[in-house]
C-alpha cells in the first residue's frame, strides 16, 4: 500500500507538469499567431507607404522637369534672332539665369538623391 501512495503523487505531479507544459506551448502559439498578424499588417502598411513615396517622387521629378523646361524657355527669350541670321545675346541676363538654373538644379538634385537613398533603404 505504501507503494501505491508514492506513485499517486508522482503521477499527479507528472500530470500537472504536462498540463503546465501544454498551457505554455498554447500561450507561445497564441503569441506567435498575434505577432504574425501584426507583422502582416505592418508589411502591408510598408508596401502602401512605399507606393505613396514612389508616386510622390515621380510627381516631384515631373514637376522638376517642367520647371527646367520653363527655365530654358525663359533663357531662350534672352537670345534674340537678328535679320541677318545671327543672334543678339543679352549675356549678363542670360548668365545670371543660367547660374540661377544651375543652383536650383543642384539643390533639387540633392533633395532627390536624399529621397532616393531613403527609398532604397526602405527596400533593404
Amino acid at each position: 500500500m505504501t507503494h501505491v501512495v508514492k506513485t499517486r503523487p508522482r503521477s499527479v505531479h507528472w500530470r500537472l507538469a504536462v498540463i503546465e507544459f501544454q498551457t505554455t506551448i498554447g500561450d507561445i502559439q497564441k503569441q506567435m499567431n498575434e505577432n504574425y498578424e501584426k507583422n502582416n499588417k505592418l508589411r502591408e502598411e510598408n508596401i502602401e507607404l512605399a507606393s505613396k513615396l514612389k508616386n510622390l517622387i515621380e510627381q516631384y521629378e515631373l514637376r522638376e522637369q517642367v520647371r527646367i523646361l520653363d527655365c530654358w524657355e525663359l533663357i531662350a527669350t534672352f537670345i534674340v534672332p537678328k535679320q541677318n541670321g545671327s543672334y543678339l545675346v543679352h549675356w549678363s541676363t542670360l548668365l545670371s539665369q543660367v547660374d540661377h538654373l544651375h543652383k536650383q538644379i543642384s539643390c533639387n538634385l540633392n533633395s532627390f538623391t536624399k529621397l532616393n537613398l531613403f527609398n532604397h533603404h526602405q527596400e533593404w
